[in-house]
């Protein structure tokens, strides 16, 4: 299983790869970025679409960040409530007091 994750990820990266050179190379006319009047440098187009891209992507990794530790606490504490009721270990109220087992 390991190792179809690997070649997954490998086949992945691959044909993002293939895919970025091939955008630089479709698009190589140098282009110059001024951003806020600060002038950014001169670089091939493709290029400037794939920074584009990965700021976008590194974005939206930092704005979903927050949901997903949230949703895995919840995860987590909910499976060690369900594991204390198991085990017969006394109810769990709201806010995580335990009432005595009976």
């Amino acid at each position: 299983m390991r190792l179809l994750r690997f070649l997954g990820w490998l086949f992945a990266i691959s044909v993002v790869t293939v895919l970025g050179v091939w955008l630089v190379q479709d698009n190589s006319a140098e282009t110059r970025l001024v951003l806020l009047g600060f002038p950014l440098g001169s670089l091939p187009l493709g290029i400037w679409l794939a920074l584009a891209f990965l700021l976008g992507v590194f974005v939206a990794i930092l704005a979903t960040l927050p949901a997903v530790v949230g949703a895995r606490l919840r995860l987590r504490r909910l499976e060690r409530d369900a594991d204390r009721r198991r085990t017969g270990g006394g109810a769990v109220l709201r806010g995580g007091c335990r009432t005595p087992a009976s």
